[in-house]
């Protein structure tokens, strides 16, 4: 889940062509989210490794625009349900769970959620 949210954010809403760069803004808000879950994962006593954030961001930077994970498949068909709730919701509702800040998320979610 970690490494596909970014992913997907990172293409869906901002990789609309092979010559994208990962602006400022972006970065920080990907960063901010992958935060969030690291916090996530500790309130919930799941183990991840000290540099999960760092070696996360690395991996989806250097991801092959042309591949398309699931939720990009599904997300691109408008008639096909996805996994928003999953890579959205789910983070929103284990923040609250555990009084953790998930605002980046919550805008990430709002934004996905602009198609319909």
């Amino acid at each position: 889940m970690y490494y596909n949210t970014f992913k997907n954010f990172l293409h869906i809403k901002f990789c609309k062509s092979k010559e994208y760069e990962i602006t400022v803004k972006v970065r920080i808000k990907v960063k901010g989210i992958m935060k969030e879950i690291e916090s996530i994962s500790k309130a919930e006593n799941i183990r991840l490794p000290d540099n999960i954030v760092d070696f996360s961001y690395l991996m989806v930077k250097n991801f092959p625009y042309e591949t398309k994970t699931s939720f990009q498949r599904d997300f691109e068909l408008e008639d096909k349900p996805d996994e928003r709730e999953l890579f959205g919701q789910t983070i929103i509702d284990l923040g609250v769970k555990h009084g953790i800040d998930t605002t980046v998320a919550k805008s990430v979610y709002q934004e996905l959620h602009k198609r319909d």
